[in-house]
């Protein structure tokens, strides 16, 4: 997926290319009907066609963006086109996920609230089989707490809903495990007493049994890597999440984010994003999960966990941080702004040198020997520059 620079570059050429092919052909026409000596005008029109050729401008613009791929293939930032690495200098707002993008996303559970006539194995063995059949992290944690054999085939009914939780029928037993909003949907009312961490509650049968409270650690360069692009780069920091507002804002005041948006199902998300779109805001947006696919699909810049984020989130998105490490997040944006740099120094450079020489060679103020070193020599300076990407410092 090439760059607009790229595009300009091959369009440039197109036309560029057969305007001094008939520049030099009348170089030696007009002047040879007029003035005569048409040996002179044939070797100025060589010089010219020599000097006009297009090499250092159409060869060093997409081998710096090649440059500027492997430099961030070395840091473990997979890009997908040369085209991201220039829509990344454009950005004005940079979304977040929070678990398993801001956080570690090793969620464990902190406390299971079950009401005592509750609090059984029979119950906990119910949980656990019910969320062996959920890919969310959260369901493998409370798995990995109880530690219990599961048993799949009791179940019947069994759905999912992303950003709410699960539902279904453990033998003649209904189970729904989720969100207290969508407890709620299902005519669960219920009052508890409010925890910092992720809460996930339980009905039995329509009836309401209490809550397991489950937390994640916040990535530890989470803060420093939020204050680096925010000072370098001047972009606007945003954590958008389905968390509790509580939990959300906690979370962002402890690492710097500007803007919050919690309690968000994947549509909502996909919402919030688009409005800012339709407004011409250049948007990134980072995240892991199955959830954030549809947000990252519509951002203009989609930026994945590849560690542990999931397949499709991957798939969907153009850039692939391969350690899940936030501060590649910042050296991408880095490596794409030195990268535009030397792009426009070697744009500059060659078309510069170019024109200078095609008008002396016009008069007759060059020969040959300094139309090939201008052609050449300047070919080989801009793929130098390009190559100093790969040696650049992040």
């Amino acid at each position: 997926k090439k760059s607009e620079t790229e595009s300009f570059v091959r369009t440039f050429a197109n036309l560029y290319t057969p305007i001094v092919t008939i520049s030099a052909l009348l170089l030696i026409i007009i002047p040879t009907l007029i003035y005569g000596e048409f040996d002179k005008w044939f070797y100025r029109a060589l010089v010219f066609l020599v000097i006009s050729c297009p090499c250092a401008f159409v060869i060093s613009v997409p081998l710096t963006y090649f440059a500027g791929i492997g430099k961030c293939a070395k840091k473990g930032i997979i890009v997908k086109g040369s085209n991201f690495l220039e829509e990344a200098t454009k950005i004005s707002k940079i979304y977040f996920d929070k678990t398993g993008t801001l956080t570690k996303g090793n969620f464990k559970v902190e406390k299971v609230n079950i009401k005592d006539e509750y609090y059984n194995e029979k119950i906990f063995k119910i949980i656990s089989s019910m969320e062996s059949l959920s890919y969310h992290p959260i369901a493998k944690a409370i798995n990995e707490h109880f530690k219990l054999r599961v048993d799949t085939s009791e179940i019947s009914d069994f759905i999912e809903i992303n950003g709410k939780g699960i539902k279904g029928n453990y033998g003649e037993n209904q189970l729904i495990i989720g969100t207290r909003k969508f407890l709620n949907e299902n005519n669960i009312l219920f009052d508890f007493n409010e925890e910092l961490g992720t809460i996930i509650h339980i009905a039995y049968n329509s009836n309401y049994i209490g809550n397991i409270v489950i937390n994640d650690e916040i990535k530890a360069q989470a803060s420093k890597v939020i204050q680096k692009i925010k000072e370098d780069f001047n972009l606007e920091s945003i954590m958008i999440t389905g968390d509790k507002e509580e939990i959300s804002r906690y979370v962002a005041n402890k690492i710097g984010i500007d803007r919050v948006y919690a309690e968000l199902l994947p549509e909502d998300k996909l919402n919030i994003l688009n409005k800012e779109i339709a407004l011409n805001e250049k948007i990134t947006f980072v995240g892991d999960g199955v959830n954030d696919a549809p947000s990252m699909a519509s951002a203009n810049l989609g930026i994945s966990m590849g560690d542990k984020g999931a397949d499709i989130s991957i798939e969907i998105s153009d850039i692939i941080l391969m350690n899940d490490n936030l501060e590649s997040i910042y050296k991408f944006f880095y490596i794409s702004k030195i990268t535009k740099k030397i792009v426009w120094q070697n744009i500059i450079l060659s078309l510069g040198v170019k024109f200078s020489f095609l008008f002396f060679a016009l008069f007759g103020l060059t020969n040959l020997h300094f139309a090939v070193l201008a052609d050449v020599g300047l070919t080989l300076v801009a793929i130098l520059n390009a190559m100093r990407l790969l040696y650049v410092k992040v």
